[in-house]
């Protein structure tokens, strides 16, 4: 029977979770400020807030469940306001709840769940701010008060400040804006103030940070040339790309539904155009502009699914009672697989996906190697030790009287975190071996190094050993040549 890990079973961090700490990659000796290291950054400062809470409580960074709490709950926050959201947009409560649980159940969703990066922050404040819009905007009566009207603004600069993904929302709101500012019965006195009212906000939430990031980012040529690197026309299109990032998070069947659903929304055209044109505005986003877009293709899964749930909910208005029992078991039977699905990946940790192939409802999934699976490792459980060992080789140094670094075939920016000693290769080093690694350097007993002997292992759960520990001494070697010669 599989072991089941739960939240607090002691995963360790992805490579990417650390890059959201505060100060993270800088020594005391930079002598860097908050404020610099936050202009330095290639996205908005929130996700070092949020991540900065924890660690303001434990007083470390190294508690990967704190850390990850908050992100978890804003991502969990999001799924509910996407019902509000489409319930309200759709005047449908199926609508809603079928959006939600498409949401819920993707595989974006549940490996952004896992981890302290900033894409739970940009959900949770993209959809709050579509859902107090189109609540504000679309109002029929006294759409100048509550505090949506205020709210609305603030959210809508907080998703900027958690990304520049925020943007990819604006055509939704740019429609909600001019539905309202076309309503005749709203008097002009009103369309003003909100006017100001959003305004005043976005720029004090959001223009307080970017005009100084942008003025500090034409001075940081390294973030200039990322950002060239990533977005701009280009001859060649990396549709494949997308697509191939879809399905390591979604491997069976969510393509085909997500499909079938939205055509299904594009029936009722005149009340789902505005989320046709935002869907095909963030298609076309991805598929000409967007170079390698990676994990941020998720932002393609808010419109989409709206487009989704809305056919759903429309279609089953039209359908007698009868048959409505029919189409509410028809739509449970694929979100209970994908339930399944998610929980087959990201949960039950015996077959460690991506690494090893999983087999779901009798489909096996495709094969990852190092050769197509670089990137895009984000979320997916994984528990390799890393504290056990480096306080096991912090007590060898200290016993020996040494301070020998290490070496590993471990992603460097991982092993590096976790461990005291430097990443670098000397007369006498410990080598760790990781069974099935980040870095997708899959030889972890790395038979290119010589005079190297086993003097620790790691085991899981299972009984498997998962970390081999030798100690490499080229100074022996070294000696016994030069008594030969």
């Amino acid at each position: 029977m599989a072991r089941i890990y739960y939240p607090f079973d002691n995963f360790f961090f992805i490579p990417d979770e650390p890059w959201a700490f505060l100060f993270y990659g800088k020594t005391p000796e930079s002598n860097e400020t908050a404020v610099r290291f936050l202009l330095n950054q290639r996205k908005g400062p929130l996700q070092f807030v949020i991540s900065h809470i924890p660690y303001s409580l434990t007083g470390t960074f190294n508690n990967e469940l704190a850390e990850r709490i908050p992100f978890a709950i804003f991502n969990i926050l999001s799924v509910v306001i996407f019902y509000k959201f489409v319930s309200q947009l759709t005047g449908n409560r199926l609508a809603g709840f079928v959006s939600a649980m498409l949401l819920s159940t993707n595989g974006f969703t549940v490996a952004f769940g896992r981890i302290a990066q900033y894409q739970s922050l940009n959900l949770f404040f993209s959809i709050s701010a579509l859902y107090l819009y189109s609540r504000t905007l679309l109002a029929k009566d006294s759409p100048c008060e509550g505090l949506s009207l205020y709210m609305a603004p603030a959210a809508l600069g907080l998703s900027f400040l958690a990304h520049w993904d925020a943007v990819l929302i604006l055509p939704i709101i740019i429609y909600f804006f001019i539905v309202f500012l076309l309503n005749k019965r709203v008097e002009k006195k009103c369309k003003l103030r909100i006017i100001l009212i959003n305004g005043i906000l976005i720029g004090i939430v959001v223009l307080s940070f970017l005009v100084p990031y942008l003025i500090n980012l034409l001075k940081n040529t390294g973030n200039l040339a990322y950002l060239q690197s990533r977005i701009g026309l280009r001859e060649a299109f990396d549709h494949k790309g997308n697509l191939f990032t879809f399905l390591l998070y979604n491997p069976f069947y969510t393509l085909q539904l997500y499909a079938v659903l939205a055509f299904s929304g594009m029936l009722f055209l005149k009340k789902t155009y505005p989320v046709i044109i935002w869907t095909l505005l963030v298609f076309a986003y991805y598929t000409f502009l967007v170079h390698h877009a990676g994990t941020h293709i998720y932002n393609l899964l808010i419109p989409l699914i709206v487009l989704a749930g809305a056919g759903v909910g429309y279609i089953a208005k039209l359908l007698p009672k009868y048959s409505k029992s029919l189409s509410a078991v028809a739509i449970t039977v694929p979100l209970v697989f994908f339930y399944y699905q998610s929980y087959i990946i990201f949960v039950d940790h015996k077959i460690e996906y991506p690494w090893e192939r999983e087999i779901i409802m009798g489909k096996k999934t495709s094969k990852y190697t190092h050769e197509n699976l670089t990137n895009n490792k984000i979320g997916f459980p994984h528990k390799r030790h890393w504290k056990e060992i480096n306080a096991w080789i912090s007590t060898e140094n200290r016993k020996n009287k040494e301070n020998l670094n290490f070496l590993s075939n471990e992603d460097k920016a991982l092993s590096t975190y976790y461990m005291s000693t430097e990443r670098k290769q000397d007369d006498k080093y410990y080598l760790i071996g990781i069974k099935q690694p980040y870095s997708f350097q899959n030889d972890w007993k790395m038979a290119q190094i010589s005079n190297k002997k086993t003097i620790h292992t790691i085991k899981d759960e299972y009984g498997t050993v998962v970390v081999k520990i030798y100690f490499v001494n080229n100074k022996t070697l070294q000696t016994t040549l030069m008594n030969n010669e």
